[in-house]
């Protein structure tokens, strides 16, 4: 399986999202997952390494601590795995490459560059997932470059050009004060262009902005925290089309 946190618009959350999704998915689910880069400046890799030079540092009584000795007891590895790809080699040997990764795990998460335009590759690459997650948010920039980013996409499913099931989703979500009542219209307003709309969504949250590539979020019941969204997001992977 074959799943990307995408958009068009630079700067959308994908590699942060990215890695609060993954982590939390392997820490609390059976599946073996790999994070493939394919980002250029391998932000995702890169902030991979400066975190596992650290580790020798943490204490024994740490949550980052606790949460990796039970992945390695469940799973033989502390955190999920890390690829990086070429995104400028053939495209066929990069096929080949994730033909290859998708024997070895359950779970392939491309993590893309910040620009969908960076080379041919990167919209090729749309083609082979199988699961796509969009990113919305309401300003007015991001939601004209991110809506018909998502809607071809929508246009690639109908015309058979990609398999993937695609989801939408608010990132920076607010359901009261400043922006709620746009979120409320934004999200009529893709229904009604037969977008599939996620029930949870990122809300804003600073803490978010701290993520890590190797532990998850804590997780609570609170309405508001991410794993809610981790855990929908988790389902629609898992649902059979």
């Amino acid at each position: 399986m074959i799943v990307a946190i995408t958009s068009s618009k630079g700067g959308a959350g994908k590699t942060t999202l990215t890695a609060i999704a993954t982590a939390s998915m392997y820490a609390y689910t059976d599946a073996s997952i790999v994070v493939v880069d394919l980002d250029p400046q391998a932000s995702f890799s890169n902030k991979r390494e400066r975190e596992t030079e650290e580790l020798t540092e943490i204490h024994v009584n740490t949550n980052m601590y606790r949460t990796m000795n039970k992945s390695f007891e469940r799973k033989g590895k502390p955190f999920n795995d890390v690829e990086t790809i070429d995104l400028f080699a053939d495209f066929k040997s990069i096929k080949n490459k994730l033909k290859d990764l998708e024997k070895k795990y359950d779970l392939v998460f491309l993590d893309f560059p910040g620009s969908m335009n960076l080379h041919k590759n990167t919209l090729a690459l749309l083609t082979v997932l199988d699961r796509i997650f969009v990113p919305f948010y309401v300003d007015e920039n991001t939601f004209d470059s991110t809506f018909p980013f998502a809607k071809s996409l929508y246009e690639f499913k109908r015309t058979g050009k990609t398999k993937a099931d695609i989801y939408v989703f608010f990132n920076k979500y607010r359901d009261s004060g400043k922006n709620a009542s746009l979120f409320k219209k934004v999200d009529e307003f893709l229904k009604s262009n037969d977008m599939n709309v996620m029930n949870n969504h990122v809300y804003e949250d600073i803490t978010i902005e701290r993520y890590h590539t190797v532990v998850p979020p804590r997780r609570s019941q609170a309405p508001k925290n991410v794993h809610h969204w981790v855990e929908e997001m988790y389902e629609m992977i898992n649902h059979k089309t």
